[in-house]
Parts: C-alpha cells; sequence; structure tokens
C-alpha cells in the first residue's frame, strides 16, 4: 500500500485554452527539479478542500522544473474541476503524488492517437515524442466544437497529421474508416469519454492482439466477480492478515483494520492504490490494465480487485517471478577489487538479472548492454546514469547536459561539442601532444641518467599515465595552470557518486564543495584562454547555438570526464602491454597499431565498468519485464568480455578488431571525447615505442577502487631503455 502524499506545487500559471478547459502551470515552491515523466504519465493533486484529482501531463517533458497540466470544467463531476476553474489561483499550493503511467507509450513504427475532448492532454506528449523518434503517425482529435477543444494551435505545426473533426462540423469521429484495415505495425492510442473508447474498442476487434490501448475518465461495466464468499490478504508491510468480505474491495478492508494507503478515483482508473501481488492470482477489476496485461503478478488497484485464490499476499518490493536473482554487491571492495568472477555469474543467470540488495536489475551480456545503451527512448539518462534516481532525488550537482540528459535536451550541447572534439579538428594537437609525450619520456630517461641498455624503475600510473594528460588536456581546453591538481580528486568523487552512499563516497565528501567551486570557476568564459575547447564552446553560446547558462556546464563535462576516463585507460594499456610482451614487440614493430592497443585495453580492462539507466515504461528482457522507473544496471566490463561476442574475450591481442566494445559506451551517449582520448595514447605509446626496448611490471600493482572505474592506484613498472 503506498503512503500519503507529502510533496507540494505552487500554481505559477492558469490560463484558458479552450472551452471548459484551463491549463496550470505547476512548480516546486522554493523551485528545484521534478520527477522526470513520460508521455501517458499523470500526477496525482490533493487540493485545498481535501479532494485529490489525476491530470495527464501534457506539457513539456524535458523541462525538469515544472508541470503543465489540463482541466475541464465537470457539468456533472465531484466539485475538483469546479474548485481549479472557479478558486484555484496562481500562488495557490497543491499537494501533489507521482508521476505515475499506465498509459505508457511502447516503441512502434506507426501510431494512431485518437482523442476526444479532454482525452487530447495524454496524447499531446506522445504526439511530440512520436515526431520527436521519426515514427509514422496521425492524430484523430473530437469535440463538440472547434471552440471546445484545446491545444488546436499547438498542434498545428503537425500540419496534415492531425485531424480535427468538431462535431458539429463534422460530425463523429470516422473510426470505421480509419481502422478497416488491421496494421501489425500500428499502436493505437485512445483516450476519451466511455462510448468513444467503447467505439474505438468495436472497431479494432478484428486487429492484431494488443495493438489499442485505452485510458479511461471512468471505469467501464464489469461483469459480475469471480468469487462470491471471503478471501484472505497478508499486508507484507506489517504482516497482518485480514479478511475481505465479498462487498469490500481490498482497499476498504484493509483501511478497517487501520492500514493506510494512498487512493483517489476508487473505481479503478486513476491507478492511484495499485499494488503488487506476491503469491495467489487476483480478479482485476480495475480499467486500466488491458486483457493481455493482466497477469498475476502484475500490480492491480486496491479498490477494484478480489481474488481468484483464496490467499494473497502484498509486498512492499518484489522482483518479477522469471528473473534470476545474484545476491551481490558490485560495488564492495572485494568486486572492486576483481569483478570477473561477478561479472561471469551475471552474464551465466540469463540475459538479465535482479540485485536484491538495490533493487535493480542487471544486464551483463554484450547484446542486453549493447541494446540498453542504445535505446535511450526505453531507458533514458536524464533520470540520472547512477544508482540515484532524479525523478525522486535531487543530485549533489547540475546533470550534464550530455551525460544525464535526453534529446531534444541533449541535441544542442552535443552537436556543438561534436565538432570541436572531431578527429578533423584534433589534427591540430596531433604534432604538439607527440613532441610533448616524446619531452615527458625524454625527461623519465635521461633525467635518471639512463642509456641505452639501462632500466628505470618508476610508478607507471603516476609518471606516465596521470601526468600526460594532465599536461595536455588541460591546455587544449583552456585551463590555467594553477589547480590542475584538482582535476583528478574531483573526477574521482564523481565517478564515486555514481554508485552508492558507501565509504568511498564519504571519503570524498570532505572536499566536494571545495572541489566544485573550483571546477565552477574554471568553467567561466574569463578564466580560459581564448583558443582552446573551452572558448569554443563559449563562441558557440555567441552565435546563439546553446545559452549562456548552458556554456559552462558543457566546459564542466570536459573536466569531469575528460581526464580520470584516460589516465585509466592508459594505465589499463601499459599494464596490458607489460603483462603480454609479445603485443609490446609487435607495436613496436608497427606503431600504428597504438590506437589499436588503446581500443583493445579499454575492452580487456573496461576502465569504465558500469552505468546505469532508467526504464522509461515496462520494457521486456528475455522472459523478463522490467518494470517502469526501475533502474537498470549496464555491466560494460563484463560484456566486453562475453564470450557469446567475442573469441578468447580474456587475451589482450593486437590482432583483435576491438572496436565493437562498449567501454566508450554505445550510441547516442557514446563517449564524445574518445577521439581525444585515442590521440594521447597515441602519442604517449608512440614516444614510449620509441625510446623503451621492453616494459615489464617491476611489483604488484595496487588497485585504487571506485563506484565506477576501474583504475590502477600505483603501477610498478620497469623500462628497458633501448
Amino acid at each position: 500500500m503506498g503512503d500519503a502524499q507529502g510533496d507540494q506545487l505552487v500554481v505559477t500559471a492558469k490560463e484558458v485554452v479552450a472551452d471548459g478547459v484551463v491549463t496550470l502551470e505547476l512548480v516546486r515552491p522554493g523551485g528545484g527539479r521534478l520527477p522526470d515523466w513520460a508521455p501517458g504519465a499523470h500526477i496525482d493533486v490533493t487540493l485545498a478542500h481535501g479532494a485529490t484529482r489525476q491530470y495527464s501531463l501534457c506539457g513539456d517533458r524535458w523541462d525538469a522544473h515544472s508541470y503543465r497540466v489540463g482541466v475541464l470544467r465537470e457539468i456533472d463531476g465531484r466539485g475538483g474541476s469546479a474548485y481549479v476553474h472557479d478558486e484555484l489561483a496562481v500562488g495557490d499550493v497543491v499537494a501533489f503524488g507521482g508521476p505515475r503511467n499506465d498509459f505508457a507509450m511502447v516503441p512502434s513504427p506507426r501510431y494512431l492517437f485518437v482523442a476526444g475532448g479532454i482525452g487530447i492532454t495524454p496524447l499531446l506528449p506522445m504526439v511530440q515524442q512520436a515526431d520527436l523518434v521519426g515514427a509514422d503517425w496521425a492524430l484523430l482529435y473530437g469535440g463538440r466544437c472547434r471552440s471546445s477543444m484545446a491545444f488546436v494551435d499547438e498542434l498545428a505545426h503537425h500540419g496534415d497529421r492531425v485531424h480535427l473533426h468538431p462535431q458539429d462540423e463534422a460530425g463523429l469521429l470516422p473510426l470505421a474508416a480509419w481502422l478497416a484495415e488491421p496494421r501489425e505495425d500500428t499502436v493505437v492510442y485512445c483516450c476519451g469519454p466511455g462510448p468513444l473508447l467503447d467505439a474505438i474498442a468495436d472497431a479494432t476487434a478484428h486487429w492484431p492482439p494488443h495493438r489499442l490501448r485505452t485510458e479511461r475518465f471512468a471505469a467501464a461495466e464489469l461483469g459480475a466477480p469471480v468469487r462470491d464468499e471471503p478471501f484472505e490478504v497478508e499486508l507484507a508491510r506489517t504482516g497482518t492478515t485480514i479478511t475481505v468480505p465479498p462487498q469490500l474491495s481490498v482497499l476498504a478492508a484493509a483501511r478497517s483494520v487501520g492500514a493506510t494507503a494512498l487512493s483517489s478515483c476508487e473505481q479503478g482508473v486513476c491507478g492511484t492504490c495499485e499494488t503488487s501481488v506476491l503469491a495467489g492470482v487476483p480478479d482485476h477489476r480495475d480499467s486500466i490494465l488491458a486483457d493481455h496485461e493482466r497477469s498475476p503478478g502484475r500490480a492491480p488497484t486496491a479498490s477494484c480487485w478480489t481474488s481468484r485464490r483464496s490467499a494473497m499476499t502484498t509486498p512492499t518490493t518484489a522482483a518479477a517471478p522469471t528473473v534470476p536473482t545474484v545476491d551481490v554487491d558490485p560495488f564492495s571492495h572485494e568486486v572492486l577489487a576483481d569483478p570477473l568472477p561477478m561479472q561471469a555469474a551475471l552474464r551465466d543467470a540469463g540475459p538479465v538479472a535482479w540485485i536484491p540488495r538495490y533493487d535493480l536489475y542487471a544486464v551483463a551480456r554484450y547484446d542486453e548492454v549493447r541494446a540498453t545503451l542504445v535505446d535511450w527512448q526505453r531507458f533514458p539518462s536524464s533520470a540520472g546514469v547512477g544508482l540515484s534516481n532524479f525523478r525522486y532525488e535531487e543530485p549533489w550537482r547540475p546533470p550534464s547536459l550530455l551525460l544525464e540528459a535526453d534529446p531534444p535536451h541533449h541535441d544542442a550541447p552535443r552537436a556543438v561539442l561534436a565538432p570541436i572534439l572531431s578527429p578533423r579538428a584534433l589534427r591540430r594537437l596531433r604534432e604538439r601532444w607527440c613532441a610533448d609525450a616524446d619531452d615527458l619520456v625524454a625527461d623519465l630517461l635521461d633525467g635518471a641518467g639512463a642509456g641505452a641498455g639501462d632500466v628505470v624503475d618508476l610508478d607507471a600510473v603516476a609518471a606516465l599515465a596521470e601526468a600526460f594528460p594532465l599536461r595536455v588536456f588541460p591546455d587544449a581546453v583552456g585551463l590555467p595552470p594553477e589547480g590542475r591538481e584538482n582535476l583528478l580528486p574531483y573526477g574521482d568523487h564523481a565517478f564515486n557518486a555514481f554508485g552508492p552512499a558507501n565509504d568511498l563516497v564519504a571519503k570524498g565528501a570532505p572536499r566536494v564543495a571545495e572541489l566544485s567551486a573550483w571546477v565552477a570557476s574554471q568553467c567561466a568564459r574569463d578564466v580560459l584562454t581564448d583558443d582552446g575547447f573551452g572558448a569554443a564552446i563559449w563562441a558557440a553560446s555567441d552565435r546563439g547555438d546553446i545559452t549562456p547558462a548552458q556554456a559552462p556546464l558543457i566546459v564542466r563535462s570536459l573536466l569531469t570526464a575528460g581526464v580520470d576516463t584516460t589516465v585509466h585507460g592508459l594505465g589499463a594499456c601499459l599494464y596490458a602491454l607489460a603483462s603480454n610482451p609479445a603485443q609490446w614487440d609487435r607495436l613496436r614493430a608497427r606503431p600504428d597499431l597504438a590506437r589499436v592497443a588503446f581500443d583493445e585495453a579499454v575492452r580487456w580492462e573496461s576502465p569504465v565498468q558500469t552505468f546505469f539507466r532508467t526504464a522509461d515504461v515496462d520494457v521486456p528482457i528475455g522472459d523478463t519485464v522490467v518494470p517502469e522507473g526501475h533502474k537498470i544496471l549496464m555491466l560494460l566490463g563484463a560484456a566486453n568480455r562475453d564470450p557469446r561476442h567475442w573469441d578468447d574475450p580474456d587475451t589482450f591481442d593486437l590482432a583483435r578488431d576491438p572496436s565493437g566494445h562498449v567501454g566508450f559506451g554505445m550510441g547516442l551517449h557514446q563517449c564524445i571525447g574518445q577521439h581525444v582520448a585515442r590521440l594521447e595514447a597515441e602519442a604517449l605509446l608512440g614516444a614510449l615505442a620509441r625510446r623503451v626496448e621492453r616494459l615489464e611490471l617491476a611489483g604488484e600493482p595496487e588497485r585504487h577502487h571506485n563506484n565506477t572505474l576501474r583504475a590502477w592506484g600505483s603501477l610498478p613498472m620497469r623500462l628497458h631503455v633501448a
């Protein structure tokens, strides 16, 4: 059972958008981020006079700081809409819950949207989403008269995809004509009054199953319950067993023994009182789920269900019964020291597994990891790429406009940064970086007085993997010399923060404010040189390609992810080459293999081990459905050693083509700085190959533990001078 609502919103705008329809703009009283939502979602709004109503979100789903809802004045309603129209004013505060989504938009190449009256509200963001992903779609929109139809002007720019049917001008919606030909590739979404939904159900009766999805304003007429005798329900949160007589719902029976539960319509329409079933088979009596969704374990509404079996159990959380469970902590020091056994266990468990201690789903096989990475529509990044869910939790810093944003908010920052960091643009740095690498290696060898045949012992992490990126990358961004030592501890904490709030996060917490302030100060226009990446980003702001507020956040993305990942990629490469002397010999004979060596090391060691996404809808993976709103852990390191995809994956081999690895991500959010990292690796490995005949480990390496990164703290190494 749910908890009572406690969050609040303030009305910042109220506008009449059609006869009998107003829209409300709602924000947090003190500003701040609101939970993310997907097309079809609604929120529960509790008004000052105590009534709770459900309103579909119909604004910009990418606006993280405001919600928009549309409210129709219900002539024969229960008073909620009249209160909104007549009494609710700008500046008033309401309580809210959610968002929840019982009308989720599933991926499809074609859509037909059918709206009746205020039923346009959940369909409006669906139209925008279909347009965004390039799907073929059409909208049939009917109303009593043109003046009663909201958002008509907003829809006008979609042209002939939108078909308006005011009843006083064109009659009823021509459903028979539009739905005469069944289509396997089309999903029909319909929202409106009961007669419209009944009519569209009849019109699609000959269509393939599961093609029609509807949302009702009022409960549908149902047949008699399947039971006419009492049954028992165990409430798992309290351990209480209650008897539910035939004349009561589970909700009413639970309340009779003092259990609290959030509810609203109590007709099975709004989904407010949804709960889960751990054992037993419910008789769904709601008007939310389609027939094919009424599985035994699927959450029914507590106000509208009875039982097919005499024993029912409602848990607080429960994994889907078909999902394999792997009881492991991916962020324990034992796993961080050696993640390979855990990775193998998760791969062997199946296409997806459930990790109970964090209530998250995990994909470890190559195919599933890659599919999740590229499917930003169903697995968006905007709820955070760490364990924290931005729908419910405030991030510790403003989210990244690249890593933690999806289209359309992701588009402009990426479009600005892509040409700045492209291979073509980086050509101007190649000669300088190669010379810098030669100087660094010369300083290490000549400074030690080493000549041909001599050996030099050093820590390859500090002397090479850290030293070279910190020497060239801040210059390329345009940072001043002072304070560059802050980049590594800041990045280390940022990547730790993607995991749970464990001792690694606590270790960096004392310096968070100091380091964050320093990084923020380096992103200002007047701090940066006029010839670096940062200046080019600010120039894009001057052109209007991005806003002045976005520019420093994009610079910050470079400083957050542009150093640590390269450092640990270089460390992985040096370790691989020292551990595999035949591959070092191959690189010396073929210096053009430097970039291959770096990518193979990224595959083999996977410096970025994990990232998270959040299911935007219920998503099937194998025989399991990952529920909407759940976090999914993508194990990039496990995918990069999956024997289902790679031949001999545990071997570091420069004869391999590693280009399909997911160590830089994949798809829309693939690492935009990967070409910078490859150029740094090419320069450093080339300089070493020219001066060093052999690399070997000179002691036991030490791991640096991080919740996200696989890193070396130290690499004692012996360089044999050529």
